[in-house]
């Protein structure tokens, strides 16, 4: 089994990992390397395998397969929303709803985790600059 990893500064490592369930080599045990760092305090940024909108959809899809996989929720929408904001500059204006910070917001037919929801809308600085179509969005 895979050691707890220690050695690792809780707090301060941030990180860009593609979101997968592992396998020990040779064997069938699965673990999750995005979990076991998020427990070990480090701030998780999941990203796609490669370029392209394919890749960019599986990424919801992957950390949806995650959490039912018994990664934290919170830390799941962390993963897409805070951490990669702070781990390029920027969390002290994006990744959070909070006061005082930009509007730039991604909405979903429901939950951002369920592949089944569709992007309805997109806000940047407060103002909607893209709505999908009503009768495309189900």
């Amino acid at each position: 089994m895979m050691g707890d990893i220690v050695h690792l500064p809780s707090g301060k490592a941030k990180l860009a990992i593609r979101p997968w369930i592992h396998l020990f080599p040779h064997t069938t045990f699965r673990y999750s390397l995005v979990d076991r760092l998020s427990d070990a305090g480090c701030g998780v940024a999941v990203v796609p395998w490669a370029e392209g909108r394919e890749e960019y959809l599986r990424v919801r899809e992957r950390v949806a397969e995650l959490v039912r996989a018994g990664w934290s929720r919170s830390a799941a929408i962390k993963s897409l929303t805070l951490h990669p904001a702070e781990l390029i500059g920027v969390g002290k204006r994006l990744g959070i709803i909070e006061k005082e910070k930009d509007a730039d917001l991604v909405f979903f037919s429901g939950d951002p985790l369920d592949p089944q929801s569709e992007l309805t809308r997109v806000m940047i600085f407060g103002e909607i600059v893209w709505e999908a179509d009503r009768e495309a969005v189900h």
